[in-house]
């Protein structure tokens, strides 16, 4: 009984074997339409990408103009600073003149 249980068992396994190879033998590689499928579809992605990188409201076009914003407010911001370095030029000119008359006093 244990004799015929191995037997059925290597019988089993070469069976299997077989199987496999012929599974193996009877998918190799892709097919043509999958080739195709899958170069329509980068071709979509690429158009898309593209349309969306130069279009007119593209990304590159939009860096641009926040380069432009970003250099507007860079120089309006300077010219506040410049003017509250002239404010507070002009306070200690007027608290040097006060303490000044003070002095003479």
């Amino acid at each position: 009984m244990l004799e015929k249980t191995l037997k059925n068992l290597k019988e089993t396994k070469e069976r299997r074997k077989i199987k496999m190879n012929k599974m193996l033998r009877d998918k190799s590689g892709i097919t043509l339409v999958a080739l195709v499928v899958t170069i329509v579809v980068l071709l979509i992605l690429a158009g898309v990408s593209i349309s969306l990188v130069l279009d007119n409201n593209g990304i590159i076009k939009r860096s641009k103009e926040a380069r432009n914003k970003y250099g507007e407010a860079k120089d309006n911001e300077q010219k506040q600073v410049n003017g509250v370095s002239i404010t507070q030029k002009q306070i200690r000119e007027i608290k040097s003149q006060q303490i000044k008359k003070i002095q003479k006093k």
